[in-house]
């Protein structure tokens, strides 16, 4: 059975065919994206953002409506298909699950990028009571230069989690909210495997309903 398709990939399907036989590297240069970037996109690889997807549907002539004028002063930032581990393990894809509409002038009020943030799932206890296990969380990539005391997204190995930084003299000590998780310090050579993704600028959480299932 044919699985429907989502809006993302409906638009995607679009501006390829609008693309057709053109060289992409010119369309890409017009769009002022890089070409390696758009090929993967046009691909079906990672996603761009939603404001960047916006536009280059706009610029091949796309007559984008929503259902409400309010709708245009919200952003929509993406949530991908990765899970943070917060310590555990990491799963990762390209695929884009679904938007999540903030207010523009609240993200702009917050320093927070659209344009290069995503959402993510987080897995695990170790920022408990913080941020828990199945809550989703902003990650403003643009913000990846990492401060003492702030929480980011980040990859020790191929490990993706999610951790309080501290600075230590020589690297940097990974904290965890839950203190029956402990720290890990960064230094010398492993800070070779160390990559700061983004800082964790929101979160939010699903409560669970006291609602009775009803069999249908």
């Amino acid at each position: 059975m044919t699985e429907k398709k989502n809006e993302y990939q409906k638009a995607l399907d679009w501006l390829n065919a609008k693309i057709g036989n053109r060289e992409r590297a010119a369309v890409a240069e017009k769009l002022g994206a890089p070409t390696s970037t758009f090929n993967r996109v046009l691909s079906g690889g990672s996603a761009p953002s939603a404001d960047k997807m916006l536009n280059w549907l706009k610029a091949f002539g796309a007559q984008l409506t929503y259902p409400d004028e309010r709708l245009a002063s919200y952003s929509l930032i993406p949530k991908v298909a990765a899970v943070a581990g917060a310590g555990a393990s990491l799963e990762t894809s390209d695929e884009v699950q679904g938007m999540y509409a903030f207010r523009t002038d609240f993200l702009t009020r917050e320093q927070v990028n659209p344009h290069k943030s995503v959402m993510l799932l987080v897995r695990g206890d170790s920022m408990e009571p913080l941020i828990r296990d199945g809550d989703t969380i902003l990650i403003d990539q643009s913000d990846n230069d990492p401060r003492d005391g702030f929480i980011y997204l980040i990859t020790l190995g191929e490990e993706l989690m999610v951790k309080r930084l501290q600075r230590l003299p020589n690297g940097w000590r990974l904290r965890s909210e839950n203190p029956d998780k402990g720290y890990i310090d960064v230094e010398g050579d492993e800070l070779d495997m160390f990559r700061v993704h983004g800082a964790v600028r929101w979160f939010g959480r699903v409560l669970p309903s006291g609602r009775r299932h009803i069999k249908s």
